[in-house]
């Protein structure tokens, strides 16, 4: 049925609720139907619903229709419906072909609805169709985004910036640039629309969502101006959403384009950062957007004065946290080119340090930024730093709760400043630093700061600092707290010197105006520093400190550089090591144990100064040496033997130099060997090593010491011979061992004691093994004992008569023993001459005389009976190739003290007659055997070349040695053999180490060096005794040939080829390296550097090889008086380790010479017995 005009709005409305409409019934009544007032306001909605959805299309105009819905939101912004009223006016847009025009009412009133309404999420899903159906005019364009920025403010959802990004994207950007502008800076904007216009603003500007600026048009600069308008509005900076809003848009710009932002944009920002800091305790929001753009703008290239003004205006409102994160951002972004920046910089520091009215946490927060700040402008804010802000806070008392942690946080700054080179007054902060050492928190870093302080200004020509900072460093060592007075002593420790005096720090460049005070003898006296004021100090804790961890501290730190009251401090230390004064003195809890380690180490480095210790001082150094090598204190066996071979080092030393003293305490010496097999192989090396070291001395010691060691010897030979006996003895001990033994008998012997050698000989007889070492050992005993004659070799000169009988032989035969040739030619019927070849020997000869007459055929079986029946020896001596000279006595008396007088003047008496027989070594026990011992051989020239080999072979071990001189500032190959002298102290060095040959037709061993030209040089520097001959091949004597050999081989051939090598280096800065000289050779490096003028260092430098081996490798401490025997020792010991190691390496044994003549001598008689 048709709706009449006439009918009522009321009826109307609900046929259209029915649905009983035809679609022609569709008229202005129904119009005026859903305007009606008459009719409640849900009803209508709902009819207008059905209207709108109704597929009759009830409703002709749609414009009309829009027009009605915007006027029933207006009146009735609470929809009882609002889905339904959302999809009537989707169907609107989408379903009618309305146009922009058309839907224009509805958008500017659903647009005023959309905040604070229940709808509000529905109409902005309405303004989100429009826009994507392009459906917003440029009228309306205004009215939504005032409505979205509203709504932006007003919900934390992101749909109205989607929104509003999709109206950006169309063709109404700039449009909207320019509204939301307007918006910031109109006062009559209401506060929510500006807080929405600036999310939309820094959203579409700098956001993560970009806009396309060029169609934007919102330069940077603009955008920063209008949120500078508005928080100059004193309303806005009420409103803390707001404030909020611009806090993190500034955020958003920062994290984003902080690289690209300009100067005058930067100014911009720090106006705004530092008026919105000023709302940060209202705020959490606010506060973190404050602090994460500080923390941005670390990575930004900050370049602004309104930096520090910010800093100004901020610094009393931030707490610690935010502080840091400013101050840190300030240290990345400092602009150092610009002065003015610094003196604002310290004048902000002097506000951050100065006030003690802000929190202690708070400062604590500025002072590790100033060290920080420090470390990057040191040259420029140093001094600010230092005097405005730290030193002042050190110079008032402390009150609040977290002092303790202030105080530490001020003293590791300034001892960071100090130690990065201050340029201030040094005086004043040593003063402040003196005040600071009466805190008890943090006294014990003022010495590490004097410390930092005085190595730094090691290297400053103004060196009364330097002298200032030390006096000040030495007074602390008499502190009240322990840990200041150690960690005064470890300063002292790093303190050293080089050979020319000049001062430096561990780790650190020696300086160029500071010397030690014995050096500059010519120099103003206040470049001297007087470092026995150090060392005197260290002697005073050492002498009365009562806590052990300082005691130790000094004992460790104890680097001798310096003249020192030596016999004090060697007394204080031997008084400590030899009684139980360290438990008395520091109770139960500190072990002795742990003294021995480091105070014996020290003990024997002072045995250096050994020149300038009194008698009494040596005395007590040397009973401290040999109890030690009794007392275990406890040690670990790997301890007790470290122990050990650091007593015999010292005691080496005392032999070279007072060997009288050492005599009392040999039976001790004698004890600690005889248990050598409870040792390490290096401890029983050391032992040995005195031993021989104290033989060689012997001849300084008087007679009534001499009578001492005589009765010592049986029990020094045992020892000996004990470790001979050794199954797993290593080759090169044993040989040390026979060289040892051989060497006492010698010495003992030479000064004529009373010492049976019989009994010796029968000790040697029934040795357990019959190895080589043992039967040459024996053999040496046997010929020694049997004869007068020195172990150095004579020239034998006859009378005329006896050279013409030596030259005829009527008869001749020669037998072969297992150690022994010896062969009996007739000369006449009553004269033989009888030839003994040895192993440890030459050929030793006789002319015997026949008492009852002889025969000019000697049968094979009467040799004893020869040598039985004859009377003394007319002649006797030692035919060999070398002439070293002969006795100055005449007359000499044997071992059993029957004297014998010489043929001639000048002649000695070699043989005994008791001893023919035994010389040539035909008793057993003392017992005279048959022939069975002897087998005749063949006389045929086969055999005499066998024997003319055998005669060839040296009885003394040969050995060669290079010897190098390394200049001052000389670290490479070239430079080093090429010098060809060195230093008046290496010169002296030379002429004490030996003695100088003519090497030109030179019959001395020459070591491989040319003696038929010039080539090697003119001169050659030997050195030998009864045992041993050396020949050292010294760079500087050898010429140079830089066209020849531009890289010195010719002197390399002869030094790289030998196994030990002598550097002595004045070089003192730098360390000797194994391959400064490379060979396959050079196994040690024996180098020697001079101290000052005190004594002398020698480090051994050793291959891994000869490192695994056990030899000995602790530095040494020498005087130059002894310089010469300990380097010679030493390189004759390593020279042995190094041969037995390359014996071992081909898979062969290392023999002695006299080895060598024993196994030529058993291979003549197995090749030629008849």
């Amino acid at each position: 049925m048709a709706i009449g005009g006439d009918d009522a709005p009321a009826a109307i409305l609900a046929r259209v609720l029915a649905g009983d409409l035809a679609p022609t019934d569709t008229h202005p009544a129904i119009m005026r139907a859903l305007q009606s007032d008459q009719v409640d306001l849900v009803t209508r909605q709902r009819a207008l619903v059905a209207a709108t959805h109704d597929c009759r299309r009830l409703i002709d105009s749609p414009a009309a229709t829009a027009s009605l819905i915007a006027r029933i939101i207006a009146v009735a912004p609470d929809l009882s419906d609002p889905d339904a009223i959302l999809r009537c006016l989707i169907n609107l847009v989408t379903g009618y072909g309305m146009t922009e025009a058309d839907i224009e009412p509805v958008v500017d009133a659903v647009a005023s609805c959309l905040p604070g309404t229940a709808y509000g999420h529905i109409a902005l899903r309405f303004i989100d169709v429009c826009v994507k159906a392009d459906m917003i005019t440029q009228g309306a364009v205004e009215r939504v985004v005032v409505a979205l920025c509203q709504a932006a403010a007003m919900s934390d959802s992101h749909e109205p910036w989607r929104i509003f990004r999709a109206i950006l994207s169309g063709r109404h950007c700039a449009r909207c640039g320019a509204i939301l502008m307007r918006q910031l800076s109109q006062a009559a904007v209401t506060p929510a629309v500006r807080r929405g216009a600036i999310f939309f603003v820094g959203m579409a500007v700098w956001g993560s969502q970009r806009i396309d600026p060029d169609r934007l048009a919102l330069p940077f600069l603009d955008v920063l101006d209008a949120l500078l308008i508005v928080l100059t509005d004193r309303s806005v900076r009420a409103d803390i959403a707001i404030i909020g809003e611009i806090s993190a848009s500034t955020r958003r710009l920062i994290r984003k384009f902080g690289t690209e932002i300009t100067a005058v944009e930067w100014d911009a920002i720090i106006d705004i950062l530092s008026i919105v800091a000023e709302h940060v305790d209202a705020s959490v929001a606010v506060e973190t957007a404050v602090r994460e753009s500080l923390t941005a703008m670390r990575t930004c290239n900050v370049q602004s004065d309104s930096y520090f003004a910010m800093l100004e205006r901020m610094h009393r409102l931030l707490d610690r946290d935010n502080l840091e994160i400013l101050l840190h951002a300030i240290m990345a972004q400092i602009y150092p080119s610009n002065p003015v920046w610094f003196e604002r910089l310290a004048q902000l520091m002097r506000l951050f340090f100065v006030d003690r009215s802000r929190p202690e946490a708070l400062r604590l927060s500025a002072f590790s930024f100033a060290v920080q700040l420090f470390h990057r402008y040191q040259t420029l804010l140093a001094d600010d730093i230092l005097r405005g802000a730290l030193l002042p806070y050190l110079s008032e008392p402390f009150t609040s709760d977290d002092s303790y942690d202030v105080q530490i946080v001020v003293i590791k700054s300034i001892g960071q400043i100090a130690s990065s080179g201050y340029c201030g007054s040094v005086k004043d902060l040593v003063d402040v630093l003196g005040c600071a050492a009466n805190i008890e928190c943090i006294a014990a870093e003022v010495p590490r700061i004097l410390e930092a302080i005085f190595r730094a200004k090691l290297q400053d020509p103004h060196f009364e600092d330097c002298l200032y900072t030390f006096s000040a460093l030495l007074d602390l060592v008499n502190h009240c707290l322990p840990d200041v007075r150690q960690r005064v002593c470890e300063a002292i420790g790093k303190i050293s010197c080089d050979s020319h005096g000049r001062v430096s720090m561990a780790d650190s460049a020696h300086s160029r105006y500071l010397f030690i005070s014995r050096e500059i003898d010519d120099a103003s006296a206040s470049m001297v520093l007087h470092i026995e004021r150090a060392w005197t100090a260290l002697v005073n804790v050492l002498d009365a400190e009562a806590d052990a961890q300082v005691f130790f501290a000094a004992l460790d730190n104890f680097n001798i550089v310096s003249l020192v009251d030596v016999d004090r401090l060697v007394s204080l230390l031997s008084d400590c090591l030899r009684a139980e004064s360290l438990t008395v003195r520091f109770g139960t809890g500190v072990c002795p144990g742990r003294f021995v380690n480091v105070g014996l180490r020290l003990l024997v480095q002072l045995l250096a100064f050994i020149d300038r210790l009194s008698p009494v001082c040596l005395r007590a150094v040397i009973t401290c040496l040999t109890v030690l090598l009794q007392n275990r204190y406890h040690l670990e066996d790997i301890a007790y033997s470290e122990s050990v071979e650091t007593c015999f080092h010292g005691l080496t030393i005392c032999a070279m130099s007072c060997p009288a003293l050492l005599v009392p305490h040999l039976s001790k010496v004698v004890a600690v060997l005889s248990s050598a097999t409870s040792l390490s192989e290096a401890a029983v090396w050391a032992t040995l090593e005195c031993l021989y070291v104290f033989a060689t001395f012997l001849d300084i010691i008087d007679s009534e010491a001499l009578a001492v060691v005589a009765e010592n010897t049986a029990r020094v030979l045992s020892a000996l011979i004990q470790i001979l006996e050794t199954v797993n003895a290593r080759p090169a001990i044993t040989h040390l061992a026979q060289r040892c033994t051989s060497l006492w008998f010698i010495k003992l012997d030479r000064h004529g004691r009373g010492v049976n050698y019989r009994a010796l000989g029968t000790v040697l007889s029934n040795l357990a093994q019959r190895s080589s070492n043992a039967c040459c050992l024996q053999d040496f005993m046997h010929r020694y004992s049997s004869t007068n004659d020195a172990p150095e070799f004579h020239m034998l000169t006859l009378p005329d008569r006896l050279e013409e009988i030596t030259h005829r032989t009527l008869a001749q035969k020669i037998w072969a023993g297992d150690n022994a040739i010896v062969s009996v030619e007739i000369l006449t019927s009553s004269t033989a001459r009888v030839t003994v070849r040895r192993p440890a020997s030459v050929n030793s000869t006789w002319i015997v005389h026949f008492s009852q007459g002889g025969s000019s055929f000697v049968p094979s079986s009467s040799v004893v009976d020869i040598l039985q029946s004859s009377t003394n020896p007319w002649r006797s001596g030692q035919f060999c190739n070398e002439h070293l000279g002969s006795y100055e006595h005449s007359h000499h008396s044997g071992p059993s003290d029957r004297r014998h007088d010489a043929i001639c003047p000048g002649t000695v008496l070699s043989c005994l007659p008791e001893f023919v027989i035994d010389q040539a070594g035909l008793l057993v026990h003392g017992q005279v055997v048959g022939d069975n011992l002897l087998t005749c051989l063949s006389v045929d020239e086969t055999l005499e070349g066998s024997l003319s080999m055998l005669d060839q072979m040296p009885c003394q071990d040969t050995m060669k040695f290079g010897v190098i001189y390394v200049g001052y500032d000389q670290t490479n190959e070239v430079e080093i053999l090429g010098n060809t002298s060195g230093s008046p102290l290496y010169e002296r060095f030379l002429r004490s180490l030996g003695r100088f040959i003519p090497l030109r037709g030179s019959s001395c061993y020459s070591g491989g060096l040319d003696r038929t030209s010039d080539d090697d040089g003119c001169v050659a520097l030997i050195w030998n005794d009864c045992l041993t001959r050396i020949c050292f091949h010294v760079a500087t004597l050898m010429p140079n040939y830089p066209e020849q050999f531009p890289h010195g081989e010719n002197k390399k051939r002869h030094i790289g080829n030998d196994y030990v090598n002598i550097v002595y280096s004045d070089n003192c800065d730098a360390v000797y390296e194994i391959n400064t000289i490379p060979s396959q050779l050079n196994f040690v490096n024996i180098v020697v550097r001079p101290v000052g003028n005190l004594f002398f260092r020698i480090d051994l430098i050793m291959k891994n090889d000869v490192l695994k081996s056990g030899f000995t490798r602790y530095c040494r401490f020498a005087p130059f008086a002894t310089l010469a025997a300990t380097v010679r020792h030493l390189a004759l010991h390593a020279q042995i380790t190094c041969c037995n190691l390359q014996a071992k390496r081909s898979g062969s044994d290392c023999v002695s010479n006299w080895q060598s003549r024993l196994q030529q001598i058993q291979r003549i008689k197995e090749r030629h017995t008849i």
